[in-house]
């Protein structure tokens, strides 16, 4: 199921949020819970379905999960392409982004987790 894998896609950027290889890891860990999320989102609303993350855009008649989704997963696209760069450096901007991009996450798991029960 999208969402179970979803789910397991965000402990595995969780798990190198701390870690000395973030920008090369996390890099491919949150294109993969990127696209997974897009896959999902486009499945529910009727769209297309994307291969590759990209920034997705939902038509007006979405439901309200769908756009909050959207939102997150776009939210972590931009993520992935500033603060996943190899030159990147640990700097506060560095800590700053990473700390939002792990509490994006927890929003979206908890949305996730609350269409599982």
């Amino acid at each position: 199921m999208g969402i179970d894998k979803c789910i397991r896609h965000i402990h595995k950027v969780r798990e190198v949020a701390g870690g000395s290889e973030v920008a090369y890891v996390a890099r491919s860990r949150i294109s993969r819970l990127t696209l997974t999320l897009i896959q999902l989102v486009a499945k529910e609303c009727g769209l297309k379905m994307p291969n590759r993350p990209s920034p997705i855009c939902l038509p007006e008649d979405a439901s309200e999960l769908s756009k909050e989704l959207a939102h997150i997963c776009n939210r972590l696209f931009d993520a992935s392409r500033t603060l996943c760069q190899p030159s990147e450096p640990l700097d506060e901007r560095w800590r700053s982004g990473w700390s939002m991009l792990l509490s994006d996450l927890n929003k979206l798991e908890m949305k996730l987790n609350s269409q599982l029960s």
